[in-house]
């Protein structure tokens, strides 16, 4: 009788963890990054006797973790290239709105200058047709200013988004590497630390919302992090760290430096995926290229439009002087090249 009541006990022993199990599931079911969790258990030892071996009940051998590796790295994946999707298309849809605004964009506001052209054309001594190719000469000036600034403004944006999420990339590098050190210590006794699995795991997720990572798993629990082109972000209990610096090339560009100890590298280009990955990606590939397109068409028509009218006779029959400031203006070239933020003032000493 008092084996058949320790078995009774084995059995509702287990079945009291199983339902403490049960119970964790049920109350972690909005917890972000939980997984389910499974009692697992097993027959206990039997004991010998004459007559064979009698069964001694049952033992909790587990709390398992219900995890698919493959599922979370394409969750990682996914979430990355989301957030990636996310920056460009809210940058690019900002430009797209810019440059199709009837008040805004350049296209209408040439078209309107050409038409008013086309008018004076025709008569060229009506007074009130050339004040309006001048109005209109005027307006698509202001165009392209305001497209400028617009453009730059983005570009000012980016810079201060890059250093937002850099910092946040930081901030959970560090936790991870918290959670590397307390996972270690967890599971020296043999048995995995599932709550901490999941923080852990939830904090990577986290981080593939500003960078594109790399996780690599450790046979002592822990995990290592690598970004780019393999920088190792995070290496067991210690993470390294990024940095957002002005452009050594343009001033006015920030780029993003990979800090690991006494040593930098740049990292710009080799970075890809989430909101950092988005926001350098539109950079180069979108606003770079529109910068460059925009500056090229506002210099060929300010040229053309002045050397069409240095062939042509004014209204006391003089040459025609220029509608738009020469493109070799000082003070245009000046502002092409622009000094990095820090340089003293030149001094030199020369001898004849």
């Amino acid at each position: 009788m008092a084996d058949l009541l320790n078995i009774g006990l084995s059995g509702l022993s287990v079945s009291k963890t199983a339902l403490a199990v049960t119970g964790h599931n049920i109350s972690n079911v909005k917890t972000p990054g939980f997984s389910r969790q499974e009692a697992v258990q097993a027959a206990s030892n039997p004991q010998f006797s004459g007559a064979g071996y009698i069964g001694t009940g049952s033992t909790l051998v587990d709390v398992r973790r219900i995890y698919n590796d493959f599922m979370t790295t394409q969750v990682r994946s996914s979430t990355a290239l989301n957030k990636d999707t996310e920056s460009y298309l809210s940058q690019i849809n900002q430009l797209d709105a810019l440059l199709a605004g009837s008040t805004t964009g350049i296209t209408p506001g040439l078209q309107r200058l050409f038409s008013a052209l086309q008018t004076a054309a025709e008569d060229p001594a009506n007074i009130p047709a050339r004040q309006l190719v001048l109005s209109e000469a005027e307006g698509v000036a202001k165009r392209f200013n305001t497209v400028y600034d617009r453009l730059y403004e983005q570009n000012g944006f980016i810079n201060k988004q890059l250093s937002a999420v850099s910092e946040q990339v930081n901030q959970l590098a560090s936790s991870i590497a918290g959670y590397n050190d307390a996972i270690a210590v967890a599971a020296s006794n043999g048995q995995q630390p599932n709550d901490l699995l999941d923080a852990r795991e939830e904090t990577v997720r986290k981080l593939s919302e500003f960078i594109g990572v790399t996780v690599v798993a450790q046979d002592d629990n822990s995990i290592n992090v690598f970004i780019g082109s393999g920088q190792p972000l995070v290496v067991g209990n210690s993470a390294a760290r990024l940095e957002v610096v002005a452009g050594i090339a343009d001033p006015l560009r920030s780029e993003v430096q990979f800090v690991s100890g006494g040593s930098r590298q740049g990292i710009t280009t080799l970075i890809s995926g989430g909101e950092m990955g988005g926001l350098i990606r539109y950079r180069e590939d979108v606003l770079d290229v529109t910068l460059n397109s925009v500056g090229r068409l506002a210099l060929s028509v300010a040229d053309e439009m002045n050397r069409q009218l240095g062939q042509g006779l004014d209204l006391k029959g003089n040459f025609g002087s220029e509608l738009f400031r020469d493109i070799n203006d000082p003070l245009l070239t000046a502002q092409r090249s622009l000094a990095r933020a820090g340089n003293s003032d030149p001094t030199a000493n020369l001898t004849v």
